[in-house]
């Protein structure tokens, strides 16, 4: 970090080949002189760099720093691996990557790559992996030291890099990787590692392998066993490798942070082809981020908050930033483009991410793009080099976090309410389904929940169960696949007071993805006082999928996802979605019904409390439904009331040893909102942070208003001690 305690903000700056060499001093001074940042974001693409085996081209990143550094504005390096140089693919054609039909990838240009080298070299090939580390530490020795290098990005986006491959006609096996031999033989490795013998991972995958030798990665739907092993070989080996980048960075400057951000944060979007596990890419950086563009994937309020909740929970205590918020429109295609990002979209993202913990902010990009799918897009500055509206604003935005950093940089949200997620049950849907959409959309409508309840949350995996420490409500959101000693570690924090709120099918396929005889799995049942009775696939648009031309839906209503009223925590009504699952009460209280069965119960289990529905509650709220049928939200609201709650505004407070601001978010799309929010006691006056207008409290409570999609800023002022 350049500046002790600062919120940093600043922008991508280069990716060659823009913007164009000879206009890098012009840009540079408006970066640090106008726009008022502090750091930009330079991209070394391996191929760009290094296009003959005995010589690096660094002069035109020297030029970058040489300005930077007269500049006085801070620089970090993402490092490209991506991008292998052809060379390379001349000399080891073999470490291609091969999809899963078959087709070895030659490199080429992509739409972020414009230069080539995309998608980069499989590093299972030993060739790869030095050359690669060679060119990691060459680069580190060029610019370690340099002053105003802050730190190093070692790996954008982390992924099985060809899964996002730019390719229009492709099907899902061209975007299933790596089916090359030397992966086969890593793959074999690790199930050799993790069962010891052919015939214990016969009798777990039930198949009738002779020897390893034997067994191919899967590129077929039909079981889900060796789906589930394949998703868990690339988590563990996607690990390693950040863990290689990071080790090689630090070997060669130990001094500088080394970073990465996430390019997609399941649960938020589907994504279960490139088997990301951000926890586990976290876990070997010093710093973790996510790229965030929320007009690109239509998202509320509540959607960018989950994304920022479920990112600091991957980092697991270490700093988090926004590593790449859109600077401009971005695309759906090349012609098809997201409305532009608006002034006042860059102060509710960017006080949002302060609420929840984020300590930067880096745009992509600084200058629209000049060629391929992303010209004309992503920048906070025009190609011609006119300063946008939204530049400005982003200055505007980054001059005042810099203003309240003494409080910014110290707050530490503190979640109560956990949400259950793992990449298994991607992997799951994906063996299941071709995809993992209904995961994401049941994910989205819990954590509306959570937002609309005022609260923050805590992600917890099947592999950070310690984590659930400090919780007061976990939920369990389509939990398809659950491990015993998970169903046991959930029993214990309900036994010591815990409450846990579940849906149908918890736990319908062990490990193995074999089918359990018995639900809930394990100690649940115990635990949320009932057992599900046969499950009935049931929906609003559930029809007879063939012969059927007018769509008309099953004759037995209760497969047409027909009405259940609730009792408890509020009285409602919600149709059944996905599944409707009869329950036989054991010790629990009925507090849901549907066509004469109990599909709801309500149970005791030592100090804490279970509530289990036998439909899938996140599918059924993910159609929408009023904050006042909300029926997570009213459960939150029962157990772990926020510190601060609005009606129709989403307060969230900041809070430091040096202060604390209160950030009023008005999520309404098309309306402004004025609300009285009841504050917590202890506070005497407050200051609006963008007009510099008192703004008064009368019996306890402020008066707010804010736009549509904007938020109003209040630096609290405490009552003076008696």
């Amino acid at each position: 970090m350049t500046q002790a305690g600062a919120y940093l903000y600043g922008t991508q700056y280069f990716r060659p080949p823009n913007p164009p060499r000879h206009e890098h001093a012009f840009h540079l001074a408006k970066i640090k002189n106008e726009l008022g940042f502090d750091i930009i974001r330079l991209r070394l693409q391996w191929n760009a760099i290094h296009r003959r085996p005995d010589h690096h081209d660094w002069s035109e990143y020297d030029e970058i720093c040489d300005h930077c550094d007269r500049l006085g504005l801070g620089y970090f390096i993402e490092t490209s691996l991506e991008s292998s140089p052809y060379w390379l693919e001349r000399a080891h054609p073999e470490a291609r990557y091969v999809s899963a039909n078959g087709q070895a990838i030659e490199l080429g240009p992509y739409d972020s790559t414009q230069l080539g080298g995309y998608p980069g070299l499989c590093f299972h090939h030993h060739p790869v992996e030095e050359h690669g580390r060679a060119f990691l530490t060459a680069l580190v020795a060029h610019f370690r030291h340099r002053k105003g290098l802050v730190g190093y990005d070692c790996w954008n986006e982390p992924h099985l890099e060809p899964a996002w491959i730019c390719n229009y006609w492709g099907n899902t096996g061209d975007r299933l990787f790596c089916y090359c031999g030397e992966t086969r033989r890593a793959f074999r490795s690790w199930l050799a590692d993790k069962y010891g013998e052919v015939e214990v991972l016969n009798t777990t995958w039930g198949r009738a392998y002779g020897e390893w030798d034997d067994i191919s990665p899967p590129n077929r739907h039909g079981t889900y066993a060796d789906w589930l092993d394949w998703g868990r070989f690339w988590f563990d080996w996607l690990q390693g490798h950040m863990q290689w980048r990071y080790d090689t960075i630090k070997a060669a400057d130990p001094s500088r942070f080394v970073m990465s951000h996430s390019g997609a944060v399941p649960p938020f979007l589907p994504r279960a082809n490139a088997f990301i596990h951000n926890w586990k890419l976290a876990a070997p950086v010093d710093m973790w981020g996510t790229s965030f563009a929320p007009k690109y994937h239509n998202w509320s309020l509540s959607e960018c908050a989950g994304t920022m909740d479920a990112t600091r929970s991957a980092a697991r205590g270490k700093p988090f930033w926004i590593s790449e918020m859109s600077g401009g429109s971005t695309y759906i295609r090349a012609f098809n483009k997201t409305p532009l990002t608006l002034p006042k979209d860059y102060r509710a993202w960017n006080w949002l991410a302060a609420a929840y913990g984020a300590k930067a902010t880096c745009h992509w990009c600084y200058l629209e793009e000049r060629t391929g799918p992303e010209a004309g897009s992503f920048g906070l500055v025009r190609a011609n080099g006119e300063t946008t509206e939204r530049a400005l604003a982003a200055a505007e935005t980054a001059r005042r976090l810099r203003e309240h950093s003494d409080i910014v940089a110290g707050h530490t949200p503190r979640p109560e309410v956990g949400i259950l997620y793992d990449p298994d049950n991607s992997m799951q849907l994906f063996a299941m389904e071709n995809g993992d959409e209904l995961y994401t959309r049941s994910h989205i409508a819990y954590y509306r929940a959570v937002w609309e309840a005022d609260q923050v949350a805590r992600y917890v995996t099947y592999d950070t169960l310690d984590d659930l420490a400090g919780l007061k409500i976990l939920f369990v959101p389509m939990c398809l696949t659950l491990p015993e000693a998970v169903t046991e570690r959930i029993a214990a924090f309900v036994h010591d007071g815990g409450i846990l709120v579940a849906e149908a099918r918890t736990g319908l396929f062990d490990e193995r993805g074999y089918n359990r005889p018995n639900l809930p799995a394990g100690r649940l049942a115990e635990v949320v006082g009932a057992v599900e009775l046969e499950a009935l696939c049931s929906d609003p648009d559930n029809r007879p999928p063939l012969n059927n031309p007018t769509g008309e839906g099953w004759p037995d209503p209760i497969y047409n996802g027909p009405p259940i009223a609730i009792a408890d925590p509020l009285a409602s009504t919600l149709r059944a979605h996905g599944y409707l699952v009869p329950l036989r009460v054991t010790t629990g209280t009925l507090i849901a019904k549907c066509l004469g069965h109990c599909v709801g119960v309500r149970n005791s289990h030592g100090r804490g409390t279970a509530y289990y529905f036998g439909t899938y509650l996140g599918l059924a709220q993910a159609r929408g439904v009023s904050r006042e049928a909300n029926l997570m939200a009213a459960l939150i609201r029962r157990h772990a009331p926020p510190p601060v709650s609005g009606t129709a505004l989403r307060p969230r407070l900041i809070g430091s040893e040096a202060g604390t601001l209160l950030a009023v978010f008005n999520d309404d799309r098309y309306h402004a909102r004025q609300e009285a929010i009841t504050l917590p006691a202890g506070f005497a006056a407050a200051t609006d942070i963008h007009t510099g207008r008192p703004v008064a409290i009368e019996a306890g409570a402020i008066l707010v208003s804010v736009d549509a999609e904007d938020v109003a800023v209040l630096r609290l002022q405490p009552a003076p001690a008696r």
